[in-house]
């Protein structure tokens, strides 16, 4: 058995994690630990032969774990190599925390897993307060009843022992650089840990497997778990009316799908802009991917949804196909509206930014319910679960509005460095005039255009003035040739001011071009702006 640091004599307790070779035991050791310590994989060299061990730090305690190796193995020299490593981690540390992982299958429960398992349990009879089921590398887009399936059927496997909802942790499969989904893996093992009780895991026989055994052991468990799936309805009730004395005193029914909810965007995700259709990927990756989208404008298999609480989210078009087809568990519809006199921000909405605010404000809700019906329950674990999740909504879309103008401003707009000069020309102005400032600002702006007025005053008044001052990209409005002070009142003014005023923009715009690397840009802009240092100069 290889060493930590940490580890003491006088161990007070520790975390001990078992399960079969391939499980994902290492993988969740270094979730805990928060690095990358031990090998995991399904490699050979990753396979752990010893048990190895390592601090684990829970609010400010150090608490060692320890991962065993895999009990079940094909050659009984291998079993009884195993088994003596486990013996030596519940020998060295004898008051701890048990986790058993489970390997995920197609089949819900691994009949290894059982094998390993009761083969353990037997020795050592696990406290049932001490004692953590972890499912592992669970897909993230799994059936909606997976977690009751598995629930029921490993109870069917493990009769007469009780087996607890609230002692099983799903933890979805991850990919490496996924840091804020293996962090969400540790909070939430670590929660489950600090609910529960180190016990003395005392062993009262030696530790049992038999090589030669093991096929006919998986053929019977395999015909254990085909006959629990046929009496799959049956076996539910006989389980729920196990929980009876715990359903009495909480709101939640853990195999009664109206204490769940389900969210679905029928007809939306066309309608989206790019900042809206971020909010909703953050809300997916939040919720794991179970808002369910179709965006077929004629769907109506309702019947085929899962009959749960069930938020709609869906536009106005397909609304009009619903109106008299709503299913009785559908507890809110939430429309994105064409007809703006419509829209009353409650259930009908103008935009898809303000549709998915909606929908992570009904998500928070949820969670929020969620968390307080766990804690009325007693469940403190899934409640402070809950709890994170809730609080986590609103965070990350704050985060993405933060970055998603950043974005727009720094990557997404582009610098233009095209310069227009409008002349709109009364009637009393000369062609002369019109063609001396044309010639001075030749080959400097890029465009040069005259309009006429229509109107047969002498002048535009300051009203026209007033409404092109109004646009963005307007820089500068000089009104000429009027006897008002606030004016210019000659062509040579007009010149001055109006070079001065393209010598600062251009090199603005050459400032501009070099802060996004872009040397050619930034060069010609800032031999444009030397230019009319030389015109200036001149006039």
């Amino acid at each position: 058995m290889s060493t930590a640091s940490s580890e003491s004599k006088n161990c007070e307790f520790s975390i001990i994690i078992l399960g079969n070779t391939g499980s994902g035991k290492s993988y969740l050791c270094n979730a805990l630990i928060g690095h990358k310590q031990f090998k995991s994989g399904f490699q050979v060299e990753a396979v752990p032969t010893e048990t190895n061990c390592a601090p684990v730090m829970m609010e400010s305690n150090s608490i060692t774990m320890y991962d065993t190796p895999g009990l079940v193995e094909a050659i009984q020299q291998q079993i009884d190599r195993n088994q003596k490593e486990i013996t030596e981690a519940f020998r060295k540390c004898p008051k701890s925390v048990v986790l058993f992982v489970w390997t995920h299958t197609s089949e819900c429960v691994h009949n290894d897993d059982v094998i390993a398992f009761k083969a353990l349990n037997d020795a050592y009879n696990f406290p049932v307060k001490s004692l953590i089921f972890v499912v592992n590398n669970v897909p993230q887009r799994r059936p909606v009843d997976y977690e009751d399936a598995f629930f029921t059927t490993l109870s069917y496997m493990l009769e007469p022992m009780p087996v607890s909802r609230n002692d099983i942790i799903f933890i979805d499969s991850m990919e490496p650089w996924e840091k804020e989904r293996i962090q969400e893996a540790r909070e939430k093992l670590l929660i489950s840990i600090s609910c529960h009780h180190a016990e003395l895991q005392k062993q009262y026989v030696p530790i049992n497997l038999q090589s030669g055994d093991l096929e006919y052991v998986r053929k019977l468990l395999e015909s254990q778990r085909l006959d629990a799936e046929k009496d799959w309805k049956a076996f539910q009730k006989q389980i729920q009316a196990k929980q009876n004395t715990t359903k009495k005193h909480s709101p939640i029914a853990y195999l009664d799908p109206e204490y769940s909810f389900q969210i679905i965007l029928i007809d939306i995700s066309k309608h989206l802009n790019a900042l809206s259709s971020c909010i909703l990927k953050t809300l997916l990756k939040l919720t794991n991917y179970s808002i369910l989208i179709y965006n077929d404008l004629k769907f109506s298999d309702f019947n085929g949804l899962p009959k749960k609480s069930t938020l709609l989210f869906i536009s106005s078009e397909f609304a009009l196909s619903m109106e008299n087809n709503k299913p009785d568990y559908v507890k809110a519809i939430f429309i994105l509206e064409n007809d703006q006199n419509k829209v009353d921000h409650r259930e009908r909405f103008a935009t898809g930014e303000d549709l998915m605010c909606q929908l992570a404000d009904e998500l928070y809700r949820c969670y929020k319910k969620e968390a307080n019906d766990f804690l009325i329950c007693g469940n403190s674990s899934m409640a402070s679960i809950k709890e994170k999740q809730a609080n986590r909504i609103h965070s990350e879309l704050q985060q993405v509005h933060q970055e998603y103008f950043s974005n727009y401003i720094t990557t997404k707009v582009s610098i233009c460095t095209t310069t227009t000069l409008l002349w709109l020309r009364s009637k009393l102005q000369n062609d002369a005039d019109v063609e001396k400032v044309k010639n001075i600002f030749q080959g400097i702006i890029s465009n040069f255009f005259e309009f006429d007025s229509a109107l047969k005053y002498s002048d535009y008044d300051n009203t026209v003035v007033a409404d092109f001052q109004q646009l963005l990209n307007v820089k500068g409005v000089y009104h000429c040739w009027l006897s008002d002070k606030t004016n210019i009142n000659n062509y040579g003014d007009l010149c001055l001011q109006l070079t001065c005023d393209l010598i600062a923009y251009y090199t603005k715009l050459g400032d501009d071009c070099s802060a996004k690397q872009d040397a050619k840009t930034a060069r010609d802009m800032f031999m444009k702006a030397n230019e009319l240092c030389k015109i200036l100069g001149e006039l």
